[in-house]
């Protein structure tokens, strides 16, 4: 599967609780290409999916809803999401990439009614489509094509 690199301008930043930094001074701090870590946050109390981008232990911000929203799920399914300060230098533009996981199979439900079909040979299915034709209402239709 391919990777998967998404480009987002980092959200909500707000002050650190007990220090003289902010959010805002940090982020202008980034190299293009510093490592960046993010965490989910399932209990946030404004959006589930939230996901916070942290520098070390300097909380930054949060990943945009609209891109949580797809993000999330996979994280929380296992998939390794990495994330760094864009390259292009613009103030607070990250990116994430992750390998998209491959489709699961549906596996049919244990109490689900198979379907099968039941094979007949070429002989039997010739004489079901005879029989199927002499049975056929003739087409009265003059204008149908005739085939």
């Amino acid at each position: 599967m391919p990777q998967v690199t998404k480009d987002f301008s980092i959200m909500g930043s707000t002050l650190k609780p007990g220090g003289n930094l902010n959010a805002a001074s940090m982020i202008g701090r980034l190299r293009p290409g510093q490592k960046l870590s993010l965490r989910r946050q399932p209990g946030n109390p404004i959006d589930h999916r939230a996901i916070y981008v942290m520098w070390g232990t300097w909380p930054l911000g949060y990943v945009p809803a609209g891109l949580a929203a797809i993000v999330a799920p996979l994280m929380d399914a296992g998939v390794n999401v990495i994330a760094q300060k864009a390259p292009n230098g613009m103030f607070g533009v990250c990116q994430l990439a992750y390998i998209e996981p491959a489709p699961k199979a549906v596996e049919p439900k244990a109490d689900a009614p198979v379907e099968t079909a039941e094979l007949i040979s070429v002989e039997e299915a010739e004489a079901l489509i005879t029989k199927e034709a002499l049975n056929a209402e003739p087409n009265t239709d003059p204008t149908a094509e005739s085939v």
